[in-house]
């Protein structure tokens, strides 16, 4: 069972034994229901078992564990986004959001310091902010100086020097800032996942398609059976709208990426860095990154509510590719895939009780490893009445604001990618 026309490019070239999971074939009971396997939803269930050791806990996914959303992302990790950060933020806010993406930073590294493979798939690299327009290099200096007033690290790099590191002359210019983690975002999960107490049961193909409260909890539907439990936390994102959960505030795009074979300097020049990301300045513009083993990534394109057709995602992806490498070739594209992100209308994530015992987590808002990862760890707190400054200041600046229905939501996300292909 997939979401997804293809699978997941960065889950196809892992080289590892396949997780152990286990399907919902007869009706069963847990004192905790985890709903989605992604980043969030992993981080919930492990803390859930760190504050409820002798609970038993069920972690549920739709799909084959390593196909969902957060299985194809980019993979960039920005711990100090002031690229990314709206300057009109207060700095209450400001300070809020960076404590939470390094708190996220934290949760996983302490998952990951002590295997001696984590070069595999956690790369400290830093990564460039890149502009391929005029307009694009002015909001670059603006962002330097930013930089500049925080005291922070960075490199402004010349078009010349785009060339040399990254191989492509696309760029006007671009920012190479230290802040950023790059990772095989499959890999890393699968290290979460393989790693989770073993009071968790992991289920795979397990899609909920009916959820029931009652006056003893939650009855969840999979397939022919029912799953009772107290507790649920909805850890689905844009997928929470298969329940109506979540509708008014998240709506889904759609973005797609490619991955070449491995390529060599005789087929097509990556720079000279090994490995490098590239994340840009105008808001339709594509990521890339060059791995470590010499594949191209790149992702591109968007579609609102449904995921294009294979062969429009491939002509995409191509495309993209050609415009900065144009000695790359159609049979250099080994993977294509969709992956849908849930966008909120004013970037705040949905993280709010549904009731005493029922949590809801959503609104990645494209920035979804760091983010997801300590909203669902701060989920099983909040559902567990526990306190933090963080948990306290997560509630208090969690307030997306309402979604209009059809036919005014399709009209608003059109004026807003017209308004952004004005400014590009």
């Amino acid at each position: 069972m997939t979401a997804y026309l293809r699978g997941s490019g960065w889950t196809a070239i892992m080289d590892l034994a396949p997780l152990t999971y286990q399907l919902i074939e007869d009706s069963c009971s847990f004192d905790y229901v985890v709903v989605g396997a992604g980043f969030a939803g992993v981080a919930a269930a492990r803390r859930l078992s760190e504050l409820a050791s002798d609970a038993q806990i069920a972690l549920l996914d739709a799909e084959l564990l390593l196909e969902n959303s957060s299985a194809r992302n980019s993979g960039f990790m920005l711990d100090l986004p002031y690229t990314k950060i709206d300057q009109r933020c207060s700095k209450v806010e400001k300070d809020w959001y960076i404590e939470l993406l390094k708190y996220g930073k934290s949760l996983l590294w302490q998952q990951v310091k002590d295997d001696p493979q984590n070069n595999r798939y956690w790369s400290p690299r830093g990564h460039y902010k890149a502009a391929c327009t005029e307009a694009g290099s002015k909001v670059l200096e603006s962002i330097a100086k930013v930089l500049t007033d925080e005291g922070l690290s960075y490199q402004m790099v010349s078009s010349e020097n785009c060339q040399k590191n990254i191989g492509t002359s696309f760029y006007k210019k671009a920012l190479w800032m230290p802040q950023c983690t790059l990772v095989q975002p499959a890999e890393l999960l699968y290290k979460l996942i393989n790693t989770l107490p073993k009071n968790i049961q992991i289920f795979s193909n397990s899609k909920v398609i009916k959820r029931d409260k009652t006056s003893e909890g939650f009855i969840l539907q999979v397939g022919q059976h029912r799953i009772y439990t107290k507790n649920v936390i909805w850890a689905t994102n844009i997928f929470s709208k298969d329940l109506s959960l979540g509708t008014k505030f998240m709506i889904p795009i759609y973005t797609y990426a490619g991955l070449t074979r491995p390529l060599g300097d005789s087929d097509v020049s990556l720079g000279t860095s090994d490995e490098w990301g590239v994340t840009p300045v105008e808001q339709l513009e594509a990521t890339t990154r060059k791995l470590s083993n010499g594949r191209l990534l790149l992702r591109v394109g968007y579609s609102y509510k449904r995921e294009l057709p294979v062969f429009e995602q491939k002509k995409i992806v191509f495309e993209g590719m050609k415009k900065r490498y144009a000695n790359i070739q159609l049979d250099d594209l080994e993977f294509v895939w969709g992956g849908a992100v849930s966008m909120t209308r004013n970037g705040a994530p949905l993280f709010t009780k549904l009731g005493a015992n029922e949590m809801l987590v959503g609104g990645c808002n494209a920035s979804g490893i760091l983010k997801m990862t300590a909203l669902g760890n701060l989920s099983a707190e909040f559902l567990l009445n526990k306190d933090s400054d963080l948990l306290t200041e997560t509630k208090l600046r969690s307030r997306p604001t309402y979604i209009p229905p059809e036919p005014f939501r399709s009209l608003g996300v059109s004026f807003m990618i017209n308004r952004l292909k004005t400014r590009a």
